[in-house]
């Protein structure tokens, strides 16, 4: 399973964006725009574009000339993405970051959010990036810090797993988190052919309207779903309440606030 990449069905990924999107997820996408620099390029290609939030701004501040290509693997995700971003000029396509289906050297900008993680061939897949880039080109993408630094994250860790145990939830929990070390990244980078890169860390502070919207989002709107649903199902309304009560606890209520750490990486062809 480990070899396999997460699938987010359609219902899902719609529940990931409404429940999760603009508490996690937006303040990134804001941070990653402003770094990538988009007034001069010409070809750009965002990787894992979820449910779009960072190619709505791509598509809204391109310059006219530049074309976008928005993929994800995940259909579901690529369903609610065009819901998001209606412009005619993004072109759309379903691609497996580790075989990208594009001539060498074509784009001079490749983005992604929060997406490389769940590659399981991470060097793969940064090899891929370096192919498709123009000389010149360069990627920037972000990934989660530490779990340890991403507290709503942690503590629906803790609470799921006290339901299903550490084994079978560990793709979907730790998944986000395994490039989580700037070096290991950066070297992975390195084998990759880059030479110039570096990281930046990013702490984006956020609150959503309550602890019972943040304890649904974690819960119906990550794969964790399917197997909560195939292991106990008639469980799913306990995991939801303790999560919430424990998120409450820890973090308040009404509205919940916290923080989210996540590394930014940036990469020359």
């Amino acid at each position: 399973m480990k070899d396999k990449p997460i699938v987010f069905d359609s219902s899902v990924a719609q529940n990931y964006d409404d429940l999760l999107g603009a508490f996690m997820f937006e303040p990134f996408a804001l941070d990653l725009l402003e770094r990538s620099r988009i007034a001069s390029v010409e070809n750009v290609l965002e990787l894992a574009c979820g449910t779009g939030r960072v190619t709505k701004h791509l598509s809204d501040l391109l310059p006219s000339k530049a074309s976008l290509t928005a993929t994800d693997i995940n259909p579901g995700m690529i369903a609610v993405a065009k819901s998001r971003v209606p412009s005619a000029e993004v072109k759309w396509e379903t691609a497996d970051i580790s075989k990208l289906p594009y001539d060498d050297n074509t784009f001079d900008l490749i983005v992604c959010q929060f997406g490389i993680m769940f590659v399981p061939d991470k060097v793969k897949a940064l090899e891929e990036i370096y192919r498709v880039l123009q000389p010149g080109g360069r990627v920037i993408f972000n990934t989660w810090g530490p779990i340890s630094n991403n507290k709503a994250w942690q503590i629906s860790n803790l609470v799921v797993n006290s339901f299903l145990g550490k084994e079978p939830t560990a793709i979907f929990n730790e998944g986000p988190f395994c490039m989580n070390d700037e070096k290991t990244v950066l070297h992975q980078l390195e084998v990759a052919g880059f030479k110039n890169k570096k990281a930046v860390s990013v702490r984006k502070y956020s609150e959503i309207e309550n602890a019972s919207v943040a304890a649904k989002g974690f819960i119906i709107g990550l794969p964790t779903l399917n197997l909560i649903n195939d292991r106990i199902p008639h469980l799913l309304p306990d995991v939801i309440e303790k999560l919430e009560e424990k998120l409450s606890m820890d973090l308040g209520d009404k509205p919940l606030r916290t923080s989210f750490q996540a590394w930014v990486f940036e990469a020359v062809k």
